[in-house]
Parts: C-alpha cells; structure tokens; sequence
C-alpha cells in the first residue's frame, strides 16, 4: 500500500513539473514576444554606428569611430559620447502606448507626422536602418505620435514624450567638451611655448627627460599627473567654428601653444589672450579642429605649471628595481646591511638579523626626501657645501648597482645631497635623517627570534 502511494506522489510530481515547464515557459516565451510587440525599435545600441537627427535644434549627423562618436555634420568635432549613448538607450527601450492604424489616420499633418518635427535615423554595422519621426503631442500629457520604420516596415504609435526632449539638444550639447582625447601612455613628448619661455619633456623609456630649458629628470609620478590633468580639461564655451575670426581671439599669435607628441602624430592647443581693459579672457583651438572655445584662467596656470614636474627625489628606483643592499656612514658609525628574503642582516660590524622596521625607515626617509634648492655639481659648489667631508654617507645597491650618496652637514636648515641619482646637487631639509640608529648594535633586532 506504502509503495502503491509512493508512486502516485511520484506520477503527480512529474505531471506537476511537466506542467509548469511547459506551460511557464510559454508563458516566459509570450512575455518575452509582447514585450517585443511593444519596443518601437528592435535594435542592440552597442550596433549602431550612424545616427541622424534633425530636430528645431538643427541636422546633424554622428559616425561612431571604434569606441567613441563624432560629430559628422554640421562641423567635424568629438561627440559628447554621453549625451549620443543616452539617446540610443532611451530609444532601445520606448514602448508603444498604443498602436495606430495608418488607414485611420487620415491627414497626417494634423498629427505633426507629415513633416515631423523631430526625425532620428539609425544605421547599425550589418546595415540596417531604422528610423523614428515624432509628431504632436497628444492630448495625454507625456505622449507624442510616431512614425516608426524599421527595414521595409512601417508603422504609427502613441509613444513616451521622453525621447523628444533628449533629442533637443544644440550642437555645442552634442559636443565633448574635453579640450583632450589622448590616452596618457600614447604620450611621448611635450613642448610649452609661452611667451619667450620653451619648455620641453620628451620620454626615455619608462622615464622622462626635460630638455629645455634645462637638462634635468623629470618625476614620471608627477608627469603622469599632469598628463592626466590635461586629459581633465574643458572647454567653458564654443565661440566659433570660422577660421576666418581666429583673429578676433589673438589665435594668430597665441599667447601660448602646447605640442602633445603621441608617436609619429602631434596633437598642438593654441591659447590666445585676450585683454579688454581690466578683465582677462583666454580662448583656445586645437590644430585638428576648426573650432574656437573659451578656456577658464585656471586652465592656463595648471599647463603654466609644466616645468613643476621637474624631478625633487634624491633616491629614484623603478618599480621592476629593488635595494638589495646598504652601506650607512654617519660621523663613527658604519653599517652595512645585507637583504635577506624579505628580512635584513647586518653583516658588518657585527653580524646579525637587522630590526626590519629601523631598514623601512630609512628607505622611506630617502624616498620622501625632495629638494628644495637646485645648485650645479661642480667642484667649487662641493667644497662649498661642505660635500667634499660628508656628514654621512650612504650606497645604495640597486639592481646589482651601487650608488652613492652624499649628505652636508645642515646649514640654515638644509642639508646639501650629491646623488647618484642624480645630475646636479640639491639641497632637502636638514632633518631628513634624524631619528636612525646612531651605534651598531642599535641596528640589529632586539631578539633573536624577531623576522
């Protein structure tokens, strides 16, 4: 009797499961087809790389290129990639307030729809077309008539308002307003004219170089900063797209120019200032754009700034180097400490496992440290700072490498550093090294079992 049961409840599940298999997935399958029945236009957005869009605003014409969209029409220009995708994506999703019978209609002018007065075109990458013409409003407040075409087929709805009113937008709202598009490892290069001054930056592998106006290092932190600054950069407003009235903004003979080398191309922003009595305004256009755009005075002093990537460290080690030994001399004390894995030892002069917290420290001390005066390395700068009888120096081996460095004694609060590092001799605050060990044994881990 128990087995008999056992199987009907078996014969009931199954049939129960059949059930809501079959069933649910039609269900699922209808869903999923009047959902379709209600899109005004079956389209993936990621596909479509032509828009066209004439609105009271004006026609204009979009390509995308790779990831990014330009304007075509009425002028050669970056889109406002935003602004182009959130179109595409309210037009994905509209759905048909109600369907209309094209017979019925009549006259279409009374719907606005025999020369709408918003027409958006779409092209995706296998060619298909579709097509989107918005009416009148209907007398339901949020609902505008359509003409919908898609392939050969066309056909009339009631359809949100929302799309209209994103599709009203002025060419300098469907413009990017970045003054930038590089990405900052393309860069190779970067010239500053300004006024009688030159600046330029040039790369050397994974560092850079300041060419002009002097020969000096410059921090691939700070240069990657600046470069990203640039990319950061907006236009406040559009003037003019007239070649003709470059004039009108000193962009004849700017006030300044900026050469960006990514390559075997070159990316140059021409600044012109313009003064009208006591206000100062600043205009910019790019070479490989026609349009002139007004630029905020904050964005000149930021590219002002350029010679502030100037190199201040007096330890510079590559993140593909590592310090695999030190060699410390301050006054009598003399250290040399040895890496060991992970760990320290001192192997002169007295051996034994080094206290991993007092190495840290000092590397960060040599890390942190940044000049704050520049002076030539010459001889006669050496026996003036005192560099010629050091009150400390230090070998760090890098790579296999030693390299020195130099330390006065403090003199007004500064102490004067020759470094391998570096081509000149700088000077840092004096306290840049206080605070270490001042004997051997100090160096050394207080207890023997210490990692």
């Amino acid at each position: 009797m128990r087995t008999r049961s056992l199987l009907i409840l078996a014969l009931i599940t199954v049939a129960v499961l059949g059930y809501v298999q079959f069933f649910g997935g039609r269900q699922a399958g209808t869903f999923e087809r009047e959902m379709s029945a209600r899109q005004v236009l079956n389209f993936k957005v990621d596909n479509i790389n032509r828009l066209e869009l004439i609105s009271d605003k004006g026609s204009f014409i979009f390509h995308k290129d790779g990831k990014n969209w330009q304007i075509q029409a009425p002028v050669k220009y970056p889109a406002n990639s935003a602004a182009v995708a959130g179109l595409l994506s309210q037009l994905s999703f509209i759905e048909r307030k109600a369907t209309l019978d094209k017979n019925q209609l009549g006259d279409l002018s009374q719907y606005g729809l025999k020369t709408p007065g918003t027409v958006v075109k779409l092209k995706d990458q296998t060619g298909a077309d579709y097509e989107l013409d918005l009416g009148q409003n209907t007398a339901v407040a949020g609902a505008v008539y359509a003409r919908i075409v898609s392939g050969r087929r066309e056909s009339y709805a009631v359809i949100e308002q929302g799309v209209a009113r994103l599709a009203q937008r002025s060419l300098d709202q469907w413009r990017s307003h970045r003054v930038f598009d590089f990405a900052v490892d393309e860069v190779t290069g970067v010239v500053l004219h300004e006024d009688a001054r030159d600046i330029e930056i040039k790369r050397d592998g994974e560092w850079w170089k300041i060419v002009k106006p002097l020969a000096a290092d410059a921090d691939e932190n700070e240069m990657r900063a600046f470069l990203a600054g640039l990319q950061s950069l907006q236009a406040t407003q559009f003037v003019t797209d007239n070649p003709a009235e470059y004039t009108n903004y000193s962009l004849t003979t700017p006030y300044l120019t900026l050469d960006i080398s990514l390559g075997g191309e070159t990316v140059s922003l021409r600044v012109g200032k313009v003064e009208a009595g006591e206000e100062v305004k600043y205009y910019a256009q790019q070479t490989a754009r026609p349009t002139v755009f007004a630029v905020p005075t904050s964005t000149v002093e930021f590219i002002s700034r350029l010679l502030n990537v100037r190199d201040r460290r007096i330890v510079r080690v590559s993140g593909n180097e590592s310090v695999t030994a030190i060699d410390y001399q301050k006054g009598a004390l003399t250290v040399t400490l040895q890496a060991d894995g992970e760990n320290w030892r001192q192997t002169a002069p007295l051996p034994g496992a080094v206290n991993r917290a007092e190495v840290q420290l000092l590397l960060t001390k040599l890390d942190h440290a940044l000049a704050i005066n520049y002076h030539p390395a010459t001889d006669e700068f050496r026996a003036a700072s005192g560099l010629n009888t050091p009150a400390a120096q230090i070998i760090l081996t890098v790579s296999g490498k030693p390299r020195l460095l130099k330390f006065s004694h403090p003199k007004k609060g500064e102490v004067f550093v020759e470094s391998a590092f570096r081509d000149d001799i700088v000077s840092v605050p004096a306290d840049t090294l206080i605070g270490l060990p001042a004997k051997p044994a100090d160096w050394l881990s207080p207890s023997a079992g210490e990692k």
